[in-house]
């Protein structure tokens, strides 16, 4: 017998009061969690032609809408406003669609608020709405909405011959092209001085640490700065402007800079563009951080690698030969190799 009696048999409602207890207890019993979910209930009901009973009141979920407005439960899908101002409020299809807030009796829409219909807004040349007291325009005309489709038109002072139109506080204003100062509507040529030389409006010069730009009223603002850091250098860019960069095979931010560095497989760090060479395997960091490793060849028997003579394969201490192959010193003419001379000895 409740507002949603008619939809629980299309739409049980068990789970979705179970959702809401739960809703209630993680939201301490806030009210508006309650609204939700009675709103969300009623949505779903409409969608499949069901229209519950209105079950809001002043007391429980009262739908607060703006001003000169009221909630209707069974709204017209289009509300009143200043181009069609006799639509009705309310649903005359029987359907009940909607539920919304309409402007109430005397009152039209007007963007997004209720007004008198003698308050109603104008459209401008490409269409679009402007309230009663908007303004809208360029550099060289203002329009102001005054009243139902009555626009007024006000002509501007032209911008100077030196000056275009830009944008001051939001609003279309003359401003002076660069290397002129004034207001917009009276431009002179403006120029800055520093060690003899002369800058335009809009100039930058200087360097890392020290960089000024001629500011509109013909005044050197200067600003200084840290200087760059090691392994750095400061470049310019073409508008005149300075930073620091960090030298090839540098990362960092100008002011702080560490050599690019690979990682092997074995978790060695080699810096970047440069080789290392160990008793397995040769390796070269490229640039990106991509590392190559070449491997070497095994040192053979009664020989080791020997780092102190550039990670070559040497012969044992009694052995000669190439590092590869190594024989017992003086048998190396016989070809026998240590173990081979061995075993003669011991059959001698």
């Amino acid at each position: 017998t409740g507002p949603f009696h008619a939809c629980h048999a299309l739409l049980p409602g068990q789970d979705r009061y179970d959702d809401c207890v739960f809703d209630m207890c993680q939201f301490e019993n806030d009210e508006s969690q309650l609204c939700a979910a009675y709103e969300a209930y009623e949505n779903e009901c409409r969608n499949i032609g069901v229209v519950p009973v209105n079950w809001r009141s002043d007391s429980f979920c009262p739908k607060t809408c703006m001003a000169n407005a009221h909630y209707e439960y069974c709204a017209n899908s289009l509300q009143p406003n200043c181009d069609d101002p006799d639509l009705p409020t309310t649903d005359q299809s029987g359907k009940c669609e909607y539920d919304a807030c309409m402007c109430d009796t005397g009152f039209v829409l007007s963007g997004s608020d209720c007004v008198p219909q003698s308050n109603c807004g104008c459209l401008d040349s490409d269409g679009n709405y402007h309230a009663k007291g908007d303004t809208w325009g360029d550099c060289s005309m203002k329009h102001e909405c005054t009243g139902p489709s009555q626009i007024t038109d006000t002509p501007k002072t032209p911008c100077h011959a030196n000056a275009h139109c830009g944008a001051k506080d939001g609003e279309p204003s003359c401003v002076c092209n660069k290397g002129y100062g004034g207001d917009g509507h009276n431009c002179v040529p403006m120029k800055c001085t520093e060690g003899g030389n002369e800058y335009d409006i809009g100039d930058v010069w200087g360097s890392c640490t020290r960089e000024c730009e001629c500011s509109a009223t013909g005044t050197n603002d200067c600003v200084d700065n840290p200087a760059c850091g090691q392994n750095a250098h400061c470049e310019t860019l073409s508008n005149g402007r300075h930073y620091c960069t960090c030298d090839d095979m540098y990362l960092g931010d100008g002011h702080t800079c560490t050599i690019q560095q690979c990682t092997t497989e074995s978790g060695q760090k080699i810096d970047w563009m440069t080789e290392t060479d160990t008793c397995t395997e040769n390796c070269e960091c490229r640039a990106g951080g991509e590392v190559t490793c070449t491997p070497k060849e095994v040192c053979g028997e009664n020989a080791h690698c020997d780092s102190a003579t550039g990670h070559a394969c040497e012969c044992d201490e009694g052995f000669d030969g190439d590092g590869y192959t190594c024989t017992l010193e003086g048998n190396s003419a016989s070809g026998l190799s240590g173990g081979s001379a061995a075993a003669k000895d011991l059959n001698a």
